[in-house]
Order: structure tokens, then sequence, then C-alpha cells
């Protein structure tokens, strides 16, 4: 089994289904599960399991884990950073659980589906603390 499927299976069971294997054939399908596993997460308060999905992208978009990128670094950006601001259910967790030096940082990933304008208001946000 491939590195990055073993290691998010052991990290975030929830995304393991009878056909994950089968389905999950690449990384950039399974970032596109955590990420509807995130939405669905944060819509009933899940704070436990999404808080272990940002630890599972943060490893995996982390430059010390990834000096030179990888496709599983690139599925966590477009599959999963990129839709962080796509609804308001999920900007209190990105408030708790993605650092401002990384929102700062992820602006062009943040803004590719969303405006400046939303970004700005997000932004603000982590002054307010």
């Amino acid at each position: 089994m491939d590195n990055w499927k073993e290691h998010t299976k052991r990290h975030i069971p929830e995304v393991v289904d009878e056909c994950y294997d089968e389905n999950i054939i690449n990384p950039m399908m399974l970032w596109i599960e955590l990420n509807f596993l995130f939405f669905d997460a944060a819509k009933i308060g899940n704070d436990n399991l999404i808080k272990r999905i940002f630890e599972e992208s943060d490893y995996y978009h982390n430059y010390e884990n990834n000096p030179k990128g990888d496709d599983y670094s690139t599925a966590v950006a477009l599959a999963f950073i990129e839709h962080l601001l796509d609804q308001k259910e999920k900007i209190p967790y990105v408030l708790k659980y993605f650092p401002k030096e990384d929102f700062i940082g992820c602006k062009g990933l943040l803004t590719y589906h969303n405006s400046e304008g939303k970004y700005q208001k997000i932004l603000a946000l982590y002054n307010d603390d």
C-alpha cells in the first residue's frame, strides 16, 4: 500500500470504507474525499476530526516533510487548501487550526476560488484574537 494512503488511514480512519482501496487510487482523490469529510464535520461541529484533517494537511503540505513537493502535497493544496474559504461553516475551524502565517502564505491558493475581499475579511478575523 502507498505510504500516503497508509498514513492517512492511520490518522483519519473515518475516510475508510469497504471500497476505500479500490476508489482512492491517487492522492488527489483522497483529498477530495477529505475535503467533503471536513465540510460534513464542520456542519456538525466534529472538532476532533477537523483537527486531525488539518494535522494531516500540515504534515503533507509542510515543506520540511516534502522539500521537493510531490503529488500528495499538490493534492492537499488543490483539493483542500484552495477550498478552505468556500463554505462559511469552515471559517471558524480555519481560524482555529490554520495558523495566520500559513493563511498569509497560502493567499494565492485561498483566493483562487474566492475573492480578495473574502480573503481580507477572514484575515482580519485573525487580528481580532
